[in-house]
Formats: C-alpha cells, sequence, structure tokens
C-alpha cells in the first residue's frame, strides 16, 4: 500500500486554489481560442487582431464577443467588445 503524503489543511486550500485558477485559466484560454477561431473562419483575422483576442482575460467579456459573432456584419463589431 502506498503512504500518501501528510498535508496540513493550509497547503490543501493553497493545492485547491491553485487548481481553481489552473480552471479559470483553462476556460479563458478555451474562449479566446474559440472566439478566434469562429472570427477568423467568418471574416479572417489579422496578427494584431489575434493578439487583441489573446490580450482579454475577462471570461464575460469573452463571452460577450462570442455572443456577437452569430449577429454582426463585421468583425469590427466584435472585436470593438474587447477593447
Amino acid at each position: 500500500a502506498k503512504k500518501m503524503p501528510y498535508m496540513t489543511s493550509i497547503e490543501r486550500l493553497g493545492r485547491e486554489e491553485g487548481l481553481q485558477q489552473g480552471l479559470q485559466q483553462g476556460e479563458i484560454l478555451d474562449k479566446q481560442r474559440v472566439l478566434q477561431r469562429l472570427l477568423n473562419k467568418k471574416f479572417g483575422l489579422t496578427d494584431q487582431e489575434r493578439e487583441l483576442i489573446f490580450k482579454q482575460y475577462n471570461p464575460e467579456i469573452l463571452d460577450n464577443a462570442l455572443d456577437k459573432i452569430i449577429f454582426v456584419n463585421t468583425k469590427e463589431e466584435v472585436l470593438s467588445v474587447l477593447q
């Protein structure tokens, strides 16, 4: 039987917070990737526009931009949400 290393409650809390933070960062990266992919397929993107997407870390703003893609006629209408 393998022994589990002893962990204090503070260590456990820190580990849980680290896991939570990692999950949130992964979720934001997923939103950035999907937004970039959809905009690129629909309109084409410049490197500067891609950079603008990957500089946005607010999940609510990214969600708003993703929602707009369905209704807009220009990429600027979506990218303006990110600025």
